[in-house]
Order: structure tokens, then C-alpha cells, then sequence
């Protein structure tokens, strides 16, 4: 059954949460698990596998804008003469590369409210 537990144990799997990351990332996997099931087409299974991959890339692209933000972006680190560093626009790019290859999974699932066709008269 998809929950936000399952959610969760799947976000892990792709982003590197600590005890307290875990902890923080539980109700940000609710709110995501609920904005998927929010989008789901009449009559969808609601444990469909890839309804849990969805919510978790959602929550990952949210848990980097948070970690983002959170470092004013600085993502930076140098010890001695070993230097790291990773551009902020990167990270975004990753994250939404995950969250929109989970959500392109789902959309057989998924109702499209960005779209809207409608008659145009001549």
C-alpha cells in the first residue's frame, strides 16, 4: 500500500537523508503523496507503484529547493588542497530531472490540468 512511509523509504533510496533528514522529509512526503493523489484520474488505483515514485520525486525536488535555500547556495567544500564544489543550478537541474521522469511515469495515472483545449471561432 502507498503511504508516506513507502514514500519516504523511496526518497532515501535518492537523496542521502540522515535520521533528522528522515525525520523533516515525513510530512513533506504526506504533502506530495496527497498533491499526486489530488491529480489522479477517476477510477486509478490508488497503490499503483507509480503513484509512490511520483510523490517521492516530487519530495525530492522539494527537499532540494530546501537544501538550497537553506545554504544561500553555497555548495562549496575545501580541506587542505581538495576542493569541491557544485553550481546550485546543477543540483536544480538533477532535481528536476528526477521529478519529472517520476511524474512522466505516472501520467497514464495522472489527470493534465495544465492543458486546456478549447474551439476558437473564426
Amino acid at each position: 500500500m502507498v503511504n508516506q512511509w513507502t514514500v519516504l523509504n523511496r526518497l532515501k533510496q535518492t537523496a542521502s537523508l540522515d535520521d533528522e533528514g528522515a525525520a523533516s522529509g515525513l510530512p513533506l512526503c504526506v504533502v506530495c503523496l496527497e498533491e499526486i493523489r489530488a491529480r489522479l484520474r477517476e477510477g486509478a488505483d490508488g497503490n499503483d507503484i507509480r503513484i509512490e515514485r511520483a510523490a517521492a520525486g516530487l519530495a525530492f525536488y522539494k527537499t532540494m529547493l530546501k537544501r538550497i535555500a537553506e545554504d544561500g547556495g553555497v555548495t562549496g567544500f575545501k580541506a587542505g588542497d581538495v576542493s569541491v564544489s557544485q553550481n546550485p543550478g546543477d543540483i536544480l537541474a538533477i532535481a528536476e530531472k528526477v521529478r519529472d521522469e517520476a511524474l512522466a511515469g505516472a501520467a497514464p495515472l495522472l489527470r493534465d490540468d495544465l492543458f486546456v483545449f478549447k474551439r476558437v471561432g473564426v
